[in-house]
């Protein structure tokens, strides 16, 4: 049985508390994309892009929080009513030992790493034109300040609700993880249809490209018990696009080292799925032993 799917002892779990909490935090995340809603609207602008009318009014690092306040209160609305309601504490969400396995989340983060930067540099030797170094200190140094402080919380938000509380509450509910499993993949793919690469590269391919993350990041969670090698996938790969390379149509137009030409849609999704296999294979690998015997087996009902 996959020990990170039991309830903890004492918690209150039925639909109705269960739904009140997804309620609230969908809730409140969308309320604090108010401000931001209105910079946008102030600037005469449809989309959330760093326009030369919102660079006269903060600079980027104001912009780029204010871009990441949802995410901000999503997971403290999250982590506040998931224990006021069900007495579920945070650490409940990062494993079945209910510890953060540091260990297993900074593999989580060098395995990331050495997939996308060998990537990057087979692309560099065969293509080197197509990187344009861009690097501009006084934007740089302070956006990595702010990009080190603020991508952990985004990234915290949506690994703790799509793969730690919709995931845990769909797979006890339908005493399914696979259910859990497919149902929070296609939710995260859905969620992100509101970034811009959505409309620059095509919906279709873009939510593939979401789900197919979603469902990478899903088997990791299973087989690991927890969330950490999902969270340093997550947390190097946006750190990764906002810091080393950006590129047009990106929905983060960071200032970062380098620009690129944009991806090329027909290869999209083979290339996520390349990826995203290689990261399982590669991050598993020293905890094969460990993993659950029946990984999808659950007792629990919520």
């Amino acid at each position: 049985m996959n020990l990170y799917f039991q309830e903890s002892k004492g918690g209150i779990y039925n639909w109705k508390t269960y739904i009140s909490v997804i309620c609230i935090t969908i809730g409140i995340f969308f309320m604090a994309q108010i401000p931001l809603s209105m910079v946008v609207t102030k600037a005469g602008q449809q989309n959330v892009l760093y326009s030369p009318a919102i660079r006269a009014m903060m600079s980027y690092s104001l912009f780029f929080l204010l871009i990441n306040l949802p995410f901000i209160a999503g997971l403290f609305a999250l982590l506040f009513f998931s224990y006021l309601f069900h007495r579920q504490k945070p650490t409940t969400f990062l494993s079945y030992e209910k510890r953060i396995r540091w260990g297993m989340f900074g593999w989580g983060l060098f395995s990331a790493f050495l997939i996308i930067a060998l990537t990057d540099l087979m692309y560099y030797l065969t293509n080197p034109s197509s990187f344009t170094w861009q690097y501009s200190p006084e934007r740089f140094w302070p956006f990595l300040i702010i990009a080190l402080l603020i991508f952990p919380i985004q990234v915290g938000f949506e690994e703790f609700f799509f793969r730690g509380y919709l995931l845990q509450g769909i797979s006890r509910g339908t005493r399914s993880i696979m259910v859990g499993w497919i149902t929070t993949s296609v939710l995260f793919g859905l969620a992100h249809s509101f970034n811009l690469e959505i409309s620059e590269f095509g919906f279709l391919k873009m939510l593939s490209v979401y789900i197919l993350l979603g469902l990478g990041l899903g088997i990791v969670t299973i087989l690991s018990q927890g969330l950490e090698l999902a969270l340093g996938f997550h947390l190097i790969n946006n750190l990764y696009v906002a810091l080393i390379k950006t590129f047009p149509g990106s929905s983060l137009n960071t200032p970062a080292l380098f620009l690129t030409p944009p991806p090329q849609t027909d290869h999209m999704i083979l290339e996520a799925i390349i990826g995203i296999v290689l990261f399982i294979v590669l991050s598993l690998l020293p905890y094969f032993k460990n993993m659950p015997k029946q990984p999808f087996s659950i007792q629990n009902r919520l």
